[in-house]
């Protein structure tokens, strides 16, 4: 596991390059003199979108300029989107899906006019969206559950923020308290889309009326397809549950990596591993997923990205991670480790270890020491046990 963790090469702006690291003058002075390409067709890529997938180095989603262009058209339409609207980026990076093409290109499209939020401080936000007279409202159901809890704290309610047309959550499942909650307190309806990297964008949203089912992810947009299927393939009807599959703008495939494409793209459709059901209005109603990934603060974590920095700690034979539901964060991340031996380790040091390797929402909120780890039948360690261990 130790190779994983070779040194990145630090590329910096200006003179003060950081040691072990380069000056972008001196990267660019290095590079080949060959002749670029200067015409871009539809079908070329024009990102490649890193994601939580089943290998501990993430894999590179290709989206092309044709998908993008797609996606940011339907999402636009979904918002009904015109170019009065003012949209806040708020605590959405440009490096997640969610905060580059769902909202900073929709924008684009739309002609709306952005509004970049500096810093996580809500009750700034709140002076924001007064003082710009904000329209659109995007996050994350973490961000929405802390604004439920501290906005009358911060005096929400001495805001004008009557400006609000569209508050939307997604990233990770909203819970209805927090729905709830935030609507009592705010007097706003709080839609939710549903989407992942691999569509480019989101396929669902609830209708900005208001008229969606409670527990939603909202109803499909316009230029998607969306199926629910057995473990067989065969279609499943209204109200069976299943694995959604999608066909769209989606992207073009996993960089490099054909045979991950091969097995999530078959036939035009796109399976996405979420499992859930359609009513009779269309609405997409998502249970789970059936891959192991937790979803902390709407951003994927794979376990095996945890397991295997814990296993490079002198000591450590093996490692487990395991998520517990947290109504702020959606989920909780915690693991436990078997030692080899006799070995002793504690907590802190292993959480430090961690830290070292990982980004902070992603670092376990506790490691345990295990005996040994509880198995299947196949031999894999059942998740679901260590839950009640």
């Amino acid at each position: 596991h130790r190779d994983r963790f070779a040194p990145m090469l630090v590329v910096a702006c200006g003179d003060d390059a950081p040691r072990d690291g380069i000056s972008y003058e001196s990267l660019i002075a290095k590079a080949s003199a060959a002749p670029i390409k200067t015409t871009l067709a539809a079908a070329d890529i024009a990102d490649i979108h890193y994601t939580s997938g089943p290998a501990f180095r993430p894999m590179g989603v290709m989206l092309s300029h044709r998908a993008v262009i797609q996606a940011i058209k339907n999402s636009a339409q979904g918002f009904h989107l015109t170019p009065d609207d003012v949209m806040v980026l708020f605590a959405l990076p440009l490096h997640h899906i969610y905060g580059l093409t769902i909202h900073l290109l929709t924008a684009f499209w739309g002609g709306a006019r952005i509004v970049i939020q500096q810093g996580l401080s809500l009750s700034s936000l709140w002076e924001t969206i007064e003082h710009e007279r904000v329209t659109i409202f995007l996050c994350v159901p973490y961000i929405f559950a802390l604004a439920a809890g501290t906005g009358e704290k911060d005096g929400v309610k001495e805001r004008d923020l009557s400006s609000l047309r569209l508050c939307v959550s997604g990233g990770a499942s909203l819970p209805d308290s927090v729905k709830h909650q935030f609507e009592t307190l705010f007097g706003h309806e709080l839609q939710q889309l549903y989407g992942l990297t691999e569509s480019t964008a989101h396929l669902t949203l609830s209708p900005p009326d208001g008229s969606g089912t409670t527990g939603s992810a909202g109803r499909v947009l316009q230029g998607w397809q969306v199926k629910v299927i057995d473990g067989a393939g065969g279609e499943r009807a209204t109200g069976e549950t299943g694995e959604f599959i999608i066909r769209g703008p989606i992207m073009d495939g996993y960089y490099k990596d054909p045979e991950s494409t091969a097995a999530v793209i078959r036939d035009g459709w796109l399976h996405t591993g979420d499992i859930g059901y359609l009513n009779d209005a269309g609405e997409v109603f998502i249970l789970g997923i059936s891959k192991d990934i937790f979803i902390v603060k709407g951003q994927n974590v794979c376990p095996e990205d945890i397991e295997a920095v814990l296993e490079t700690y002198p000591n450590i034979s093996e490692a487990a991670t395991y998520s517990v539901p947290d109504e702020i964060r959606g989920e909780r991340v915690q693991a436990l480790v078997t030692l080899q031996n006799a070995s002793k380790v504690t907590e802190a040091e292993l959480l430090q270890h961690c830290r070292k390797y990982l980004a902070n929402y992603k670092v376990p909120k506790s490691i345990g020491v295990i005996a040994f780890l509880p198995r299947d039948s196949d031999g894999n360690i059942n998740r679901e046990s260590l839950r009640h261990l």
